[in-house]
């Protein structure tokens, strides 16, 4: 039920302000019923007993909407992109088809890897691990040529969100910043997360020690790949049940995979070889 969804959301650190902000509303009963009715449609294309390549896109598509004191950059979190990637995905998956896939491809504003490889709590993070390296070994030098655009790019976006904060907030202190009270917690932290992953820890949360960790990361190579870093989708697994439609037959295999939003757009070519390559070793 609707209820249901918004009280996971709720539990899983989604405040009852963003999540009324942006949620999937219906004015009235009959609105609700023909919203339901294409969702439905959607998941029985999704579960089924048939062998088939399933890309899916759950949040692709534009951003309509004006700024305002929860989301002051709206179109940040437009995912036109990502969709043209599982097109590309769609058609360039050539093959015999023997199991029953499903790839979900979401796309974000944090500067990690290229792809974070998220195992829903079914896969072997071991294997993916794995194939993460597989793939860092063969497209890094194509991710490096766009490397220094790409840190570019980040600091143009993030470094007026978080002016945004320290405005609003007077901090960006992840401990006085309230979980329950907008996104603004969620863009720290997942850009902090992501500057981890590079080395560059964040201890006093300033401003200028944000800024400082952007600049410095000038001249490292861009990661290729990660697991589980950002997203590993397990929450989502859970509220979808996934692990018991696998049991059941109705799915084979399932990864989350997140991209860095810059890629998708810049480099779409690239990503999809590279999401291939991990749907191709993920069945094996």
């Amino acid at each position: 039920t609707a209820k249901t969804y918004h009280d996971e959301l709720s539990a899983n650190r989604v405040s009852h302000r963003a999540l009324n902000s942006l949620s999937f509303a219906a004015a009235t009963k009959e609105e609700y019923d023909s919203k339901s009715a294409v969702w439905e449609r959607f998941y029985n294309y999704v579960w089924g007993k048939t062998p088939q390549n399933l890309w899916i896109t759950p949040h692709s598509g534009n951003i309509n909407r004006k700024p305002d004191n929860i989301f002051p950059f709206p179109k940040l979190e437009m995912d036109a992109y990502v969709a043209g990637v599982a097109a590309r995905c769609a058609k360039g998956d050539t093959g015999p088809t023997l199991k029953r896939t499903m790839i979900s491809i979401h796309s974000h504003n944090w500067y990690s890897a290229v792809v974070d490889l998220g195992d829903f709590g079914i896969n072997d993070v071991k294997k993916l691990e794995a194939i993460a390296m597989t793939l860092e070994e063969k497209f890094s030098e194509k991710v490096q040529s766009a490397a220094e655009a790409c840190r570019q790019n980040f600091a143009t976006r993030i470094i007026p969100w978080f002016e945004f904060i320290q405005r609003a907030r007077g901090t960006l202190n992840l401990k006085e910043i309230p979980k329950e009270d907008g996104i603004d917690w969620s863009v720290v932290y997942y850009a902090m997360t992501g500057l981890k992953l590079y080395q560059k820890e964040i201890t006093s949360f300033k401003f200028k020690e944000f800024q400082d960790a952007i600049n410095s990361l000038k001249g490292i190579p861009v990661r290729v790949a990660s697991c589980n870093h950002l997203f590993s989708g397990q929450q989502v697994a859970k509220q979808l049940a996934l692990s018991t439609q696998i049991q059941q037959g109705r799915m084979d295999a399932a990864l989350q995979i997140e991209c860095m939003k810059f890629y998708l757009k810049k480099m779409p070519e690239l990503v999809t070889d590279i999401i291939i390559d991990i749907k191709r070793a993920l069945v094996q």
